[in-house]
């Protein structure tokens, strides 16, 4: 094992108290948008991965609708696209219930640019997705909220359909952010799915 898997090894043992089944690498990109980048161009590590949760990613063109233009809103509004009811995330104000540091906003700024030259042209989609996707072998849970007002909920069921091996959930009464809008529904749908065995 090099010097940088056992750092990692010891650190994971230290946080969870146990070793950790293996250490990988991969020479590929790492997905920190959303599931729009990992699709173009290529795999990431696939033997390392039995089974895949996507939760309302972008990376199809809606068939009907289309993908909130994200750019345009500022931020409060987006906030309203986003989340069904703020008052299902009561951190919220805690976390941004004041004004940014210019060194928050400055960072805020840098990330919004990124994500605009990652994800403008085409918007928010890769149009060569469709054609990879039914080469995906893994069992897949693809999890979104009916209201969500960022990704139509149709593209769920795109990617249905288009993943042989796809099962999705559709939470009722929640936003684009599942995982925090609903995170005990969202948490037992998950732990069941990576707790049944692989198909």
């Amino acid at each position: 094992m090099s010097g940088q898997a056992a750092r990692v090894a010891a650190a994971f043992r230290e946080r969870t108290g146990c070793d950790p089944d293996g250490v990988w690498a991969a020479p590929g990109r790492v997905n920190l948008i959303g599931e729009h980048t990992d699709y173009n161009d290529g795999f990431v590590l696939p033997a390392a991965i039995d089974r895949l949760v996507l939760v309302a990613p972008t990376g199809l063109r809606p068939e009907r609708g289309e993908i909130l233009d994200i750019f345009f809103h500022p931020p409060d509004e987006l906030f309203r696209h986003t989340v069904l009811d703020p008052a299902t995330i009561p951190e919220r104000e805690t976390l941004f219930g004041r004004p940014p540091t210019p060194e928050e906003a400055e960072i805020a700024l840098r990330n919004r640019e990124t994500t605009a030259r990652l994800t403008w042209k085409p918007y928010m989609f890769n149009p060569r997705l469709p054609h990879f996707l039914p080469r995906v072998t893994a069992p897949t849970l693809v999890v979104w909220g009916r209201e969500d007002g960022i990704v139509p909920v149709e593209c769920g069921e795109q990617y249905r359909r288009l993943l042989p091996h796809a099962t999705l959930a559709v939470l009722e009464r929640c936003g684009h952010l599942p995982l925090i809008e609903r995170p005990d529904e969202f948490a037992a749908l998950v732990t069941d799915f990576l707790g049944s065995p692989s198909a």
